[in-house]
């Protein structure tokens, strides 16, 4: 990238979390906890960072879609087989992906990208509505990975912490109370943050 011929007079190179964090922040210090297709705690503290997670699916991502999505599938197969709790889950995935048995949900997202994993990710939040039990377990063991991020952030003392990505919506009402009381929402979107990130290094540049 640092070779790449670019056409405008300067590039700067960072990552997504930092962009994602400064938009969120408006440039200023601060932490965002991503939950997204994938997830990850990131913190940027009088220029310190401070990454949690982001070790990728299926090995980490813990409390993302890709996530919610996998022990979607996990916990419908065990129904099946009568080795786990009969779940609604179990209907909802059969709605979703359009089958009737193992094989067919098996044949569908075997070897399959975190995306496909995400799409069904949804599925939980529906069943777990409709207090059953399977669900509201998995949503609890992903929360409290979240409220176990914000934890290990807070050891950086950031001023703002946001919650960010395509599930923080959904999955915010099962984060522990203090937690959710001290979210605060993302000021702008990483877009804004990489353009905010140009002006700072430009200046330094100066």
């Amino acid at each position: 990238m640092t070779q790449w011929s670019s056409p405008f007079k300067s590039k700067y190179i960072t990552t997504d979390l930092l962009i994602a964090c400064l938009g969120a922040h408006n440039g200023s210090d601060g932490a965002v906890m991503i939950s997204g297709t994938g997830s990850c705690g990131y913190s940027y503290v009088n220029g310190n960072s401070l990454i949690i997670g982001a070790h990728g699916f299926p090995q980490g991502d813990k409390g993302s879609g890709a996530w919610f999505g996998l022990k979607a599938v996990e916990a419908s197969l065990l129904s099946l087989e009568k080795i786990g709790s009969r779940t609604a889950i179990l209907d909802f995935l059969f709605k979703a992906l359009q089958v009737n048995n193992a094989e067919e949900i098996v044949g569908l997202v075997a070897s399959k990208p975190s995306s496909t994993f995400a799409s069904v990710a949804n599925i939980v939040f529906l069943a777990a509505e409709e207090k059953d039990n399977v669900a509201l377990a998995i949503l609890n063991e992903g929360a409290q990975y979240i409220n176990d991020m914000a934890r290990l952030l807070d050891k950086s003392s950031p001023p703002r912490i946001s919650l960010i990505g395509g599930l923080a919506e959904s999955i915010a009402p099962y984060l522990n109370i203090g937690l959710q009381q001290r979210l605060v929402g993302a000021l702008s979107p990483p877009e804004v943050g990489g353009v905010l990130f140009a002006r700072q290094q430009i200046s330094i540049d100066k």
